[in-house]
């Protein structure tokens, strides 16, 4: 009873609003296959925003955090680029890619000595690998991957291959996930073969980086079973060919803080990991908003 009247007078006084953030862990992306949950660093966001979907580069003694802002106002996301100082603190934000339509998940990856991005562009339905022209603001599209509308797509090299690996929002469900192989990253992707794999909406959806840790390859997912982004799944790469990839779920991750209701990307940078959750964020109401609601109370009792 007692806590039914507190969750009526937080609506009453207060906007709440379920937002998306980003933070940091001053530990490896390797750390979060043990058992222990390092402390995690949340960064401060304004009003009628989200961020989401962080992923970062660490170059001399700065941080550059590339993320979805999805602004409430223009109802869309548009990449953005934090730049951290040493102590992890905002010294620059600004928009970097804004074409009028959602993005989200920009994808990192460097690569003869060049700066690359896959961002999820599925509203464009296409899958765009997009250049550095002046790192860290400047971005153009570089090439058009694939003509369909992928999803958390990513791209990484291994075995002397480049490996794509993406959903699609024209899948008839969310469980299946796509797996294409190329010799070049600018080559043409269409005409590689598609393998398709079904998985389980606990652990198909990229939610991250794909790293290597002793011999081995792994692939951050988002556990989605429930709802969207719940927690964080660490998935095994235990075959990777032309012709069958497998994977197998290794380690679940979840946010024990009773303010998290998600949590659904881990990104690895050096030393340091980037992640995000939503939470509920409290806004107090204007005093007249306030009034209006009591007012509104006594004349309709």
């Amino acid at each position: 009873m007692f806590s039914k009247i507190i969750e009526r007078l937080k609506y009453f006084f207060f906007d709440v609003e379920n937002d998306w953030e980003i933070g940091f862990s001053k530990v490896p992306i390797e750390h979060f296959l043990s058992n222990n949950q390092p402390k995690m660093n949340w960064l401060k966001m304004p009003r009628n925003v989200f961020w989401a979907d962080p992923f970062g580069m660490h170059l001399e003694d700065k941080y550059f955090v590339f993320y979805e802002e999805f602004n409430k106002i223009k109802d869309y996301g548009t990449i953005n680029c934090l730049v951290l100082n040493k102590q992890f603190e905002i010294i620059e934000n600004k928009v970097i890619i804004d074409e009028g339509v959602h993005f989200s998940f920009p994808y990192l990856l460097q690569w003869k000595g060049e700066y690359y991005m896959l961002p999820e562009t599925c509203q464009k339905n296409e899958i765009s690998l997009y250049k550095s022209s002046n790192f860290p603001f400047e971005w153009k599209q570089e090439k058009v991957l694939l003509k369909i509308p992928g999803m958390d797509n990513v791209l990484f090299h291994h075995s002397g291959k480049w490996w794509l690996v993406y959903s699609s929002a024209n899948s008839e469900t969310e469980s299946i996930y796509y797996v294409r192989s190329n010799n070049d990253l600018l080559g043409d992707w269409e005409k590689c073969e598609e393998q398709i794999v079904h998985g389980s909406l606990y652990n198909s959806r990229s939610g991250g980086s794909v790293f290597e840790h002793k011999d081995e390859l792994f692939r951050i997912m988002q556990n989605c079973t429930d709802s969207y982004g719940q927690s964080v799944v660490i998935n095994k790469i235990v075959n990777l060919s032309e012709t069958d990839f497998r994977e197998e779920a290794i380690k679940e991750i979840k946010l024990t803080s009773y303010l998290n209701t998600g949590f659904h990307t881990i990104s690895k940078c050096g030393s340091v990991s980037f992640i995000d959750r939503r939470r509920e964020r409290l806004f107090l109401k204007p005093i007249g908003k306030i009034f209006k609601s009591v007012f509104s109370k006594f004349t309709s009792s």
